[in-house]
């Protein structure tokens, strides 16, 4: 029996230095792969410069970007970043690709394209992944530049004249968020980029809040504080839920009588 074990382990000590040579062979094979997927040469566009420079910080990452003459006067520039590194984040990034070049060539909003995407996206990877992108038209006819962020870093741009760095903000949330803002954008009839403001904020202090506040109860009561705490969470945000909901329908209600005594006089 002791033999058998020993001979095991020496095989999987000699196995050792196969498989990982292996696996660099499978990870230099996805680097080409995904460095393939780079534009190598930028469009030509008469009166308009372009350079570009891709540095993966492992040997395969979940950077990409792209550049897409739609026309003559048109350019679409696409940069997005996976959450993580390794081959997983490669793999999303090269789906997402495909996904942004398709719709890219079918629709002419940023906005159109980032939810198309993001609806793609959600249907194909896993919750625990979210990509940030952004989505910019360049048209050199009228010289302008519309863009969708789902909250990648802000672009900057140089204007020479002032010698100043802009860069180009906005709210936009990840891919994954955005079927969100766009349901409060289409419910909210007043001061849209407040709510969906809002919403953004919301959530990220109730992240905060579930991310701090469970190690401090639990460093004074253990587990029976924690289950305290997300049972007090969430019937207070069930009883908010209900007293909102109780208003709107007496408000609908209320809404609907004096629609009928309208009528009736």
């Amino acid at each position: 029996m002791h033999k058998q074990k020993s001979n095991n382990k020496i095989e999987m000590l000699e196995a050792g230095p196969q498989a990982h040579s292996a696996m660099e062979e499978d990870l230099l094979i996805a680097r080409k792969i995904q460095v393939a997927m780079v534009p190598q040469r930028m469009p030509a566009v008469e009166g308009l410069e372009m350079a570009s420079l891709y540095l993966p910080s492992g040997a395969v990452g979940g950077d990409l970007f792209d550049v897409i003459q739609l026309t003559e006067d048109v350019l679409v520039l696409v940069i997005f970043d996976v959450a993580g590194h390794g081959v997983s984040a490669a793999l999303i990034s090269a789906m997402a690709k495909v996904s942004f070049s398709n719709h890219i060539r079918s629709v002419t909003s940023p906005r159109t394209v980032m939810e198309r995407v993001n609806s793609e996206m959600i249907q194909n990877i896993s919750a625990d992944y979210y990509l940030t992108a952004i989505v910019a038209y360049l048209d050199m006819h009228d010289n302008k530049l519309t863009y969708c962020n789902a909250g990648h870093t802000y672009p900057i741009i140089f204007k020479r004249k002032e010698r100043a760095l802009v860069p180009l903000c906005s709210t936009g949330v990840f891919v994954c968020q955005i079927v969100t803002s766009r349901a409060i954008g289409n419910v909210t009839t007043k001061a849209r980029a407040s709510a969906v403001g809002w919403y953004v904020t919301i959530y990220y202090l109730g992240g905060f809040v579930g991310s701090t506040a469970p190690a401090f109860l639990w460093s004074l009561g253990g587990w029976p504080a924690c289950v305290a705490f997300i049972v007090a969470v969430l019937v207070s945000s069930l009883l908010f839920v209900l007293t909102v909901w109780r208003r709107h329908e007496t408000w609908r209600l209320q809404q609907a009588a004096l629609s009928v005594d309208d009528v009736g006089s």
